[in-house]
């Protein structure tokens, strides 16, 4: 009996010492593999660790470090559109004290809005990712051209501060956009990783991000904004959707005046973003009203005033107004009028009578 008990408590004693010397060798094994492989591990996960980190994250740290707040908005249709829409940017970004990120021109009519008076448009998230998708195609394809190189903006400068899209991306994303047209596919797929979040980010799918992002969704089937106008900040618009469309479309969008300022500006909680992202800023005249922006005059606020002047018209830069010159100097030769004539679209075709008469 005695005997037969040591028996067990050396075997068990040969089973411990078998698992132990096991998990050395597995242990050893694996070190020398990290060891012998180091370089091709570390190379891979790299870029997946600097990437895991939320782009919210890495751009709540850098405009902390800059203390900069900007204006984000998503043009759309054709250029004379996009001019219209930058010009209400300006405005807007003057009065809430924010830099303009300044957009490409896009394509015509890439990106479309849809109908105000028919109540019947994009949402703002909808229009900022397809403005944000196609701008990135316009990198890729080495075809984008800023509104700042077509439009001269000198004489806005002194009064509201201006940033390229493509800086604002650079600095935001992390991304240096040169590399997206690189042929390595690696860095190529990393870039527009980059570029898909923060335009996923940017647009408002994820919501509001708290003091990084405040994206915009009243449009033109909610708001007209006003600027210190005499209208009770909330009031009812004069336009609204009639009782037909309400029944046909099953409408229930109620358009009140709200005061940008006062709702966007201090004290808001959009004021305390970095980027404030808008959706459209296209407006027009309509049965007695504004589409969505009604801010023609400030007569309490000269500074703004004063830019609503120089927007008014604002002219191409000095090479396009130059070749135009010579355009007319070398084959017309004559003095000359000039005029565009669009009647079968839009609002152009209810306010012909207008126009001409301008004329």
């Amino acid at each position: 009996m005695h005997g037969g008990g040591r028996s067990k408590w050396k075997s068990r004693k040969t089973s411990r010492s078998s698992v132990l010397i096991f998990f050395l060798l597995t242990l050893l094994f694996l070190l020398l593999f990290l060891f012998v492989f180091y370089e091709e591990i570390s190379t891979f996960i790299r870029p997946v660790l600097k990437t895991s980190s939320p782009i919210s994250t890495q751009f709540s740290q850098w405009s902390k470090t800059l203390g900069e707040r900007f204006l984000f908005y998503a043009p759309h249709s054709g250029f004379s559109n996009q001019l219209s829409e930058l010009k209400n940017a300006i405005l807007m970004a003057a009065i809430l004290n924010r830099t303009l990120i300044v957009p490409p021109v896009l394509d015509h009519h890439a990106v479309a809005l849809g109908s105000c008076p028919k109540f019947r448009v994009l949402s703002p998230n909808e229009l900022r990712l397809k403005v944000w998708d196609h701008a990135v195609e316009l990198i890729k394809e080495g075809r984008y051209i800023s509104m700042a190189e077509i439009i001269d903006l000198s004489s806005i400068s002194a009064l509201v501060r201006t940033m390229d899209l493509r800086d604002f991306v650079s600095l935001w994303c992390n991304a240096a956009l040169d590399s997206v047209c690189l042929d390595s596919s690696n860095v190529k797929s990393s870039r527009l990783d980059n570029l898909r979040q923060c335009g996923s980010l940017l647009s408002g799918l994820s919501g509001n991000v708290d003091k990084c992002v405040y994206a915009v969704d009243e449009d033109c089937r909610t708001t007209v904004w006003t600027y210190k106008s005499e209208d009770v900040d909330g009031a009812l618009d004069s336009f609204q959707p009639d009782e037909q469309l309400r029944l046909k479309k099953k409408i229930s969008y109620v358009r009140h005046r709200r005061d940008v300022f006062k709702n966007l500006g201090p004290g808001s909680a959009a004021h305390l973003s970095t980027v404030l992202a808008f959706g459209s800023l296209f407006t027009s005249p309509y049965r007695g009203s504004q589409l969505y922006i009604d801010i023609h005059e400030s007569p309490r606020d000269r500074r703004i005033q004063s830019l609503l002047d120089k927007i008014e018209f604002m002219p191409f830069v000095p090479k396009i107004t130059n070749a135009g010159k010579e355009f007319v100097q070398k084959v017309i030769k004559s003095p000359f009028l000039c005029a565009q004539l669009r009647l079968l679209d839009g609002q152009f075709k209810n306010h012909w009578k207008t126009t001409f008469s301008a004329l």
